[in-house]
């Protein structure tokens, strides 16, 4: 397959990930309203905790490195964090 096709694809392939991460960070607001509204906390513990365990077994299911998910995750975690303190603002 030439070079052009498989960047072609990777491009496809970035386009749809900032749609779900989109998608993901609307999804974020809803729960920050939810919390302001019941007077929750931002940070669970609990619920990073359950994701860090969902992270490792999907890593070895999917075969992607443990490291690289985790890297990622936090990012995604740190952005709906601060989306989250300023909807409750």
């Amino acid at each position: 397959m030439p070079l052009s096709s498989l960047r072609k694809e990777i491009d496809k392939l970035d386009n749809d990930l900032i749609k779900l991460l989109k998608k993901r960070l609307k999804v974020v607001e809803k729960i920050a309203k939810v919390k302001k509204k019941h007077g929750l906390e931002i940070f669970d513990r609990k619920r990073e905790n359950e994701i860090a365990k969902k992270l490792a077994q999907m890593s070895k299911k999917y075969k992607v490195n443990k490291i690289f998910l985790y890297k990622v995750w936090d990012v995604m975690m740190t952005e709906a964090k601060e989306l989250q303190e300023k909807v409750k603002k």
